[in-house]
């Protein structure tokens, strides 16, 4: 049996201990109830920090897409800067062929106007020449012309030097005759004596041939 003392000491110790163990429980709900809140705030947090990594995963794979563009523009940009360096260098030596160009079109143009002029004097003393072969041809001609007359003039003086040398020949042919009949009417020896002189007379050509114009 439990003395009437000791069960008010465990009636007391049992109030203290219920006491105790409902404030306990007390804190053990709101440290539950804290628990939970934690655990929601936690979840939340842990939510949110979910969505802040996936917005910094996409935001950095947008950062990483703009480098990447970024990349490809600074390299469109270095070849689109080597094309205009090529088509600058390009224009520098069309500007360079174009001078050359130039240069040759104005010495091509002056060899052409001299030619020309060279062509229009050559045709001038062409025409020239021209004039003096036709004036050549007509002196020529008219020296043929005054040739043949000469020719003919020479012809006739011949002709007439023949003519007077046979009249001269006659003269002396129609002298021999009478100094022959002369002679026979004088005397008969001299006729007798000469009859051989007349027959060789006789026998030679009494009209020798002179030269023949020429």
């Amino acid at each position: 049996m439990i003395p009437p003392s000791d069960r008010q000491n465990i009636k007391q110790n049992n109030v203290v201990n219920l006491a105790a163990d409902f404030s306990a429980i007390k804190e053990l709900d709101s440290l539950s109830n804290e628990i939970v809140e934690l655990q929601r705030e936690k979840s939340s947090v842990e939510e949110e920090i979910k969505e802040k990594e996936e917005a910094i995963r996409q935001r950095s794979n947008e950062v990483q897409d703009l480098q990447d563009e970024v990349a490809r523009e600074n390299e469109e940009l270095q070849r689109l800067q080597a094309q205009r360096q090529k088509v600058q260098e390009a224009l520098e030596e069309l500007d360079q062929q174009k001078g050359s160009l130039e240069e040759q079109l104005t010495h091509i143009r002056q060899q052409t106007s001299q030619e020309t002029q060279l062509i229009s004097s050559l045709q001038s003393e062409h025409e020239e020449q021209e004039q003096r072969i036709c004036q050549y041809e007509e002196e020529l001609v008219q020296a043929r012309e005054s040739s043949s007359l000469c020719r003919r003039r020479a012809g006739v003086a011949q002709v007439q030097q023949k003519l007077n040398d046979l009249q001269v020949e006659e003269r002396s042919v129609t002298a021999q005759l009478s100094w022959k009949r002369a002679l026979e009417d004088s005397s008969p020896v001299m006729v007798n004596g000469s009859a051989g002189l007349s027959a060789e007379l006789y026998q030679a050509d009494p009209f020798p041939a002179g030269p023949l114009p020429g």
